[in-house]
């Protein structure tokens, strides 16, 4: 029960009850007009518990729909303790990951990115001191966004509207009590309940008794109908009648109270097992938690299922898995309150590691998406289970999701789950070794490199060969995300030594395409893409669709490096249309993130606006660091483009992101080119001092590579400034290699910058020599025609001879 935004997902709306649709008009009509306008931003539905509040919110959301082109989204609260609880189910519902350490003001900023929408959040009543900590950030930075709340008391924040939801109105008179609409309720449900019930004039007074002893309220009146199928009406109401004091004083409550206390032993006792669920289950799950075989009057779980629907206590929602069963949450709170069943709560366990298990086995397969949706559709009942676990079983549970939450979860709520229980220490060895690499490869994803580093290197000594080759793959990479290429490729070969002693087939491709990567960015495209095919073919061996769309948009770009740009493009596009089907959105963002950079030189403006759609992708997943990368791509298109303005703003926004995470590596990228597109503005003074900033970041980064290129782009920029350039500020050229475009570029940056720093030295001889024998050498067109080394192409050329060809 997540969105509203396509017939797949309209999941509020199935079987809305009557008495949503029919006996709420006014509020409806108010409501739907309200939300789309300025002082519609925050609405709070407020009432007492079973008056309404949550299906009215649906019903909402299905005639407001059409005004919100972002989706209509309910967020249940039920779970929620804290502000970063709130955060978190938001996050989940809209499938936005957060992988930032402040939830709540990432999820501020996917809000501030996304097309107008509604936030349903639903049951908010005991988190009244956390909601201004969340919502007000929300509501500063979405100014597009609207919030309707339902909350037995209101929020207490600046500019909320409250809405009360009253009890369904009661008869004024003797005369038609069935347009009365608790008593249309009652009748409706209980004719459900019992096939030949009728309101007549027998039934009249007792329908309208026992709807006056509910006060209207409709969970009651539905639970009270629902006795009929195994109580006489006048028995019903004469019960009703005899504790209408309790009922008036206490509510719902009591009425629930009182429905509970009549039901059989065996039923109360399931009510209690389903209660160890969160965020509902399915039929099979309840058959391996709920155990009856203590009652000799209790029928099989299923049809205890059917009766405990009948009767009201559970509503359903019709899912592409099957039918999914949920408490209302005030049934679950009273159930919880008379005792948790601690045998059922250990079954409940079991059955969500055994569940884990099972179609985590099934992800490397070609069951991949199906085995995603069902992993992921316990999500909430696997942080049910760790709540109250730890040791061998939390690693288990873990080991056994962390294939869906990678795809389709958090990063660092996985992280942090790892992390509490490597703490334990009553963990053995062998669980420590394992959940020490899951959370090494984490780490990697969330761009803590030298964490990542550490983690992985923890778990080196003891581990199996196996083991040990993922913890190498983890170490390479991170070195070569970290600049240190040398180092990555030889953990990678360790890598694979270690993968074919143990022969894990998987962990071998997995190092052979990683090691592809670092091949790639040393400048040997040929050698990789060998690499990177092996891999592939093993990956297409072990029939795992996952490992194939990961290792294809690899094997893509190197194609692309090698000149088959066609080829590699239509690699990518087959690989971005995998990940849209499997739902693994940070895939589909980065593949086509990639296919933007391979045609930046040939097609600028398609490139734009895929690194445009790339970055639009993982702000709406909250993955900023991934959604600065795509931003600093679009500023360096920008800047090939001339069009500096935008350029600038990009590159200055994606390095303030980078500084922040302290990131060495990325900000040296984005400062390198925001140097460049500064000078090219006319910017000289922060172009320079930009660039110097940078050529500090590599040394400390202790990658001569780009702080030779850094040191060069910083000479350009002083002379385009028209100030000095000293031979200091220039590398050797045996430190800039011309294997790759970007470096060849740079390296014609270099000769050209040394003939002009020799004219002004006073030997125009020697730089009209260097000049001449530069453009005998060939300049690319592209150079020739970039607006950022045409100025050094046309110096050269006023430097050589002349008539010289």
């Amino acid at each position: 029960m997540k969105s509203c935004v396509s017939s797949a997902n309209l999941f509020f709306f199935r079987c809305s009850p009557p008495w949503a649709r029919i006996h709420r008009n006014s509020v409806l009509a108010e409501l739907a007009a309200l939300l789309p306008e300025p002082a519609g931003r925050l609405v709070t539905l407020t009432g007492p518990a079973g008056i309404g509040k949550s299906r009215l919110a649906r019903e909402v959301a299905r005639h407001v729909l059409r005004s919100f082109p972002g989706g209509c989204w309910l967020v249940d609260l039920s779970g929620a303790r804290t502000a970063v609880d709130i955060a978190a189910a938001a996050a989940r519902v809209l499938g936005a990951p957060i992988e930032q350490n402040a939830p709540v003001e990432a999820l501020a900023d996917v809000l501030r990115f996304r097309n107008p929408l509604l936030l349903i959040l639903d049951g908010a009543e005991s988190l009244t001191a956390e909601a201004p900590a969340v919502l007000g950030p929300w509501m500063r930075e979405a100014r597009q966004a609207r919030f309707l709340v339902t909350s037995r008391v209101l929020l207490g924040l600046s500019g909320e509207r409250d809405i009360p939801v009253r009890p369904l109105d009661l008869p004024s008179g003797p005369r038609d009590p069935a347009a009365s609409p608790a008593v249309a309720l009652f009748a409706e449900r209980a004719l459900a309940a019992a096939p030949g019930f009728t309101l007549s004039e027998e039934s009249a007074p007792h329908v309208l008794s026992i709807c006056r002893a509910l006060d209207g309220i409709p969970l009651s009146i539905e639970i009270a109908a629902s006795r009929l199928r195994d109580l006489p009406i006048e028995r019903v109401a004469r019960e009703l009648q005899q504790g209408a004091g309790a009922l008036h004083d206490q509510g719902s409550a009591a009425a629930v109270t009182w429905s509970l206390a009549s039901l059989a032993p065996w039923e109360r006792a399931a009510l209690r097992q389903l209660a160890t669920f969160r965020g509902g289950f399915f039929l099979e799950a309840a058959e391996a938690v709920v155990d009856l075989s203590g009652f000799e009057d209790a029928p099989l779980v299923i049809d205890a299922i059917q009766t405990l629907c009948d009767q009201s206590f559970l509503r359903t929602d019709d899912l592409a898995q099957g039918t999914r069963f949920i408490l209302f949450r005030q049934v679950q709170e009273l159930s919880l309150r008379e005792g948790r069943d601690e045998a059922a709560a250990r079954r409940h366990t079991e059955w969500v590691l055994r569940h884990g298990r099972e179609w985590t086995s099934r992800v490397h397969s070609p069951r991949a998406r199906e085995a995603i949706e069902q992993l992921d559709a316990e999500r909430d009942n696997l942080s049910a289970a760790m709540e109250r676990t730890g040791g061998e079983v939390a690693a288990g549970l873990i080991l056994a999701y962390e294939d869906a939450l990678t795809v389709r979860g958090s990063m660092l709520e996985l992280e942090r789950m790892q992390s509490r229980v490597l703490q334990d220490p009553d963990l053995s060895d062998a669980s420590r070794v394992r959940l020490e690499v899951a959370r090494s490869s984490v780490l990697l994803s969330l761009g803590q490199y030298a964490l990542a580093c550490e983690s992985a290197a923890r778990a080196l000594r003891p581990a199996p060969s196996g083991t040990q080759a993922h913890a190498r793959i983890v170490i390479g990479m991170a070195w070569m995300l970290l600049g240190s290429q040398d180092e990555a490729r030889e953990e990678m070969e360790r890598a694979l030594v270690c993968a074919r002693a143990a022969g894990d087939v998987k962990e071998e491709a997995t190092a052979l395409v990683r090691a592809a990567t670092i091949l790639d960015q040393q400048g040997h495209p040929e050698e990789a893409l060998d690499l990177a095919t092996r891999g592939l073919e093993i990956d297409r061996q072990l029939g795992s669709p996952l490992l194939v769309a990961r290792d294809t948009g690899i094997l893509g770009m190197i194609l692309g490096h090698v000149g088959r740009t066609d080829e590699a493009l239509q690699v990518l596009e087959e690989t971005r249309r995998f990940a849209a089907e499997l739902g693994h959105r940070a895939h589909e963002a980065s593949v086509t993130g990639n296919m933007g950079t391979l045609i930046r030189n040939t097609r600028p403006l398609e490139a734009l606006r895929l690194h445009a759609e790339s970055e639009a992708i993982f702000r709406d997943l909250g993955r900023s660091t991934s959604a600065a990368l795509q931003t600093y791509n679009r500023g360096r298109t920008c800047f090939d483009l001339g069009r500096l303005d935008e350029a600038v703003e990009c590159l200055e926004a994606c390095l303030a992101h980078a500084e922040s995470g302290g990131n060495r590596i990325r900000s040296i990228w984005y400062g390198s080119v925001l140097g460049m597109a500064l000078s090219a503005h006319g910017d000289h003074d922060r172009a320079v001092r930009v660039l110097g900033r940078a050529v500090e970041w590599c040394r400390e980064a202790q990658d001569p590579r780009e702080e030779a290129a850094c040191r060069v782009r910083r000479a350009h920029a002083l002379f385009r400034a028209g100030r000095p350039v000293e031979p200091a500020d220039l590398p050797d050229a045996g430190s800039v290699s011309d294997d790759r475009s970007r470096e060849a570029g740079i390296l014609f940056e270099l000769l050209a910058l040394r003939a002009l720093l020799a004219a002004r030295s006073g030997d125009p001889s020697g730089a009209s020599a260097q000049a001449l024998q530069i453009l005998r050498g060939g300049v690319p067109p592209a150079l020739q025609a970039h607006h950022w080394t045409a100025g050094l192409h046309t110096a050269l050329l006023n430097l050589a001879p002349p008539g010289s060809p």
